[in-house]
């Protein structure tokens, strides 16, 4: 078992210049409009920038109560028989949970939405058999990650809308399932056979096109993620040769040797104080997810399988096929 704590604490100090920085506007403002009475933009600045402060500091303070409460419980989880052992009974939810880190012209979004299933009182969880798993971005674009997670309900670990969850990869592998996909354009075509076995998608691709006069120019297979507003695709394979027979592979599940136990905060992902590109990469990145393309995709749903002709002068011709490959525990 590997255990990964995750958090950021509440930047009081950023917190606090931000207020006086309003406030002091604000006063500014009052003086220009009242003719630059001393007194009264002073006042405007004290009355306005003390309960700001104030709660500035409560929310610093539930967010320390939060991450002490969520450390003892990091360093208490065990790993027993294939259950994840709690230092006493408490109130959970089991499910998934959904990451999400993006930019647009707008500005930087950010989310993180649990997805419960059961809700229970224990001391034990069991670590999941059947894995819902999903991983995507685009560099300097968006991160997008789903993976089974447990989030805890007690007073303790859920406080003023934060809440702990603790996520579980265990060493995972799919279920064997095969799918066959076919384009033509006039007297080229493409046929692509493909296999999901242990972590891998195996494919065996055929690609012909006359050498007197081609219809196209070449073939490729693409992963392609498209989920609202967040888009990327991953080059499996691609050729211009005018004959092509060869069989190529992808990982599509991460090789984990040891089940992996996160443990992290909503808000340090989520909180516009504490989210960021970098927060959310490093966060990725402790988890031993690939970051090293420009564009990836991996899991074992939410994205297809495309298979095209490139066309000269005209759209592509695909054909497509929604993944939904079973993953499983390896235990």
């Amino acid at each position: 078992m590997e255990k990964i704590l995750y958090y950021r604490k509440f930047p009081l100090h950023v917190a606090v210049l931000l207020i006086l920085m309003l406030s002091a506007s604000v006063a500014a403002l009052v003086g220009i409009m009242s003719g630059m009475s001393y007194l009264l933009p002073i006042l405007v600045f004290f009355f306005s920038s003390f309960p700001l402060i104030y709660w500035g500091y409560s929310i610093y303070m539930r967010n320390s109560y939060l991450i002490t409460n969520m450390e003892t419980l990091y360093e208490s989880l065990e790993l027993r028989d294939h259950q994840i052992v709690f230092p006493k009974p408490l109130r959970i939810q089991v499910g998934s949970v959904e990451i999400s880190w993006s930019r647009s012209a707008g500005g930087n979004t950010t989310f993180v939405k649990f997805y419960p299933s059961n809700e229970l009182f224990s001391a034990t969880v069991e670590v999941p058999s059947n894995i819902d798993f999903c991983f995507a971005y685009k560099r300097q674009n968006f991160f997008y990650l789903r993976m089974p997670a447990i989030k805890f309900l007690d007073d303790d670990y859920n406080v003023s809308g934060d809440y702990v969850i603790v996520s579980i990869l265990p060493p995972m592998s799919f279920l064997p399932s095969k799918f066959q996909l076919y384009v033509e354009h006039m007297n080229d075509y493409a046929s692509l056979s493909c296999v999901l076995k242990e972590t891998k998608l195996v494919c065996e691709l055929y690609y012909t096109r006359p050498t007197t006069s081609p219809s196209t120019r070449g073939t490729y297979v693409k992963l392609v993620f498209e989920r609202k507003h967040l888009k990327a695709k991953r080059v499996l394979f691609e050729t211009k040769e005018p004959f092509a027979k060869t069989t190529f592979e992808a990982d599509l599940l991460p090789d984990f040797s040891d089940t992996k136990i996160i443990v992290f905060n909503a808000k340090t992902l989520e909180s516009i104080f504490l989210s960021s590109y970098g927060n959310t990469k490093e966060f990725v990145q402790r988890i031993g997810l690939p970051l090293s393309e420009k564009e990836f995709i991996m899991g074992g749903s939410d994205f297809k399988i495309l298979l095209g002709l490139s066309i000269p002068f005209r759209f592509d011709k695909k054909a497509w096929v929604d993944l939904k490959g079973e993953i499983q525990s390896k235990f």
